[in-house]
Formats: structure tokens, sequence, C-alpha cells
């Protein structure tokens, strides 16, 4: 005989049901409903996912102000590659040793580097300094909160956009050769290469 199939029912009833087991199934499947259900309502409190920059999107028109005042304009013919910073990010604090490394070694020839950070400019460019990065640092200030999230949204982050002012790479700070090397895929020699 099989252990599985008792002779006689367990509990004593018809069928062999226990209601504790029963309580217990139904008790859990009440709780993964609600958890569903209260994640469900999270998700719609915190509205649609933002868009982040992809590869592809044309950001031509995209302008930052930088810290010294000057206004950059993307699309304007050059390659430039941005820096999406925060320096109150931890992840930022991991990945910034490696850009200043990378940044030092290189020879940038025609490519511009930016760094790009949310929120105060000051705090951006005392940060940049720390970490001697001996780039134009500046802020989506002035830009409206949706396209701040696209450009700055995810940091440490590197963007790499074509002359044109389409973004041709994209990744985590700690991709930066690789989304550099985007740039020039199309001829040339990348950057500390």
């Amino acid at each position: 005989m099989s252990p599985l199939l008792p002779l006689k029912p367990a509990s004593g009833r018809p069928g062999g049901t226990r209601p504790r087991h029963l309580a217990m199934v139904l008790g859990l499947a009440i709780l993964a409903i609600a958890q569903v259900v209260v994640l469900a309502a999270r998700a719609r409190a915190l509205g649609p996912a933002p868009d982040f920059l992809t590869g592809g999107d044309d950001v031509s028109m995209l302008s930052f102000r930088l810290v010294d005042g000057a206004a950059v304009r993307l699309g304007d013919g050059r390659r430039t590659l941005l820096l999406a910073f925060d320096p109150e990010c931890p992840h930022t604090r991991r990945v910034a040793p490696g850009w200043t490394e990378w940044l030092s070694t290189m020879d940038s020839g025609d490519l511009r580097i930016l760094a790009i950070a949310p929120g105060p400019p000051g705090a951006a460019a005392a940060f940049a300094r720390e970490m001697g990065w001996l780039v134009p640092v500046g802020t989506p200030d002035g830009l409206d909160d949706e396209t701040v999230q696209m450009v700055a949204g995810r940091v440490p982050w590197v963007i790499a956009v074509n002359g044109e002012g389409v973004v041709v790479g994209e990744g985590h700070g700690s991709r930066l050769a690789e989304v550099v090397g985007a740039i020039w895929r199309g001829g040339g020699r990348a950057p500390g290469a």
C-alpha cells in the first residue's frame, strides 16, 4: 500500500479533509492576493516608469548650463560624452575614482566631455574638483523635470552622443570605456585605447 493513500480518512470525516490545512492554504492565498493588490496600488501611485535616454534618441536640441554660466547644446557637430553623476550618491562615489583615472590618462581629441549633475551647481563643481576632473561641469538647470529625469535620473551613468545629437551609447558608469567606444565605432581611435 502507498503511504500517500490512507485507508481511512485522517480526520475521521468523509473525504479525509483536514480543516487546519485547508484554513492554512486559504489564508496563504488571501495573503498573496492582498500583497498583489498592495504592490499594484504602489505602482500606480508612483506613476509610469520614467524614460531614460537610450540608443537612437535625438537630443540635438538639449542644452546644459555649465557652472561657469556658458550654455552647451548637444547636436552642434561635436561628439559628446555626458558623465551623469550625483555628489551625494554612494554609487557615484564608488565609480568616480575610475572616471578620474580614465580622464587623466586619455587624450580626448575632438570628444567633448561634460560632467552633468542634478541639484545645486556649486555641489556639482565642488565634487568634480574633489575628484580632479578637468572637464566642464553643468546641471540640467532650466530643463523640465521629465528631461532632467531622462538625462540625470540614473547615476552614475555615461551617455555617448554623436555630432548630430543622437545617443549612440549609454550605460552604467562602470562601463565608461565601452560606452565611449560607441562614439568611435564609425572610425578613428577611441580615447584612452
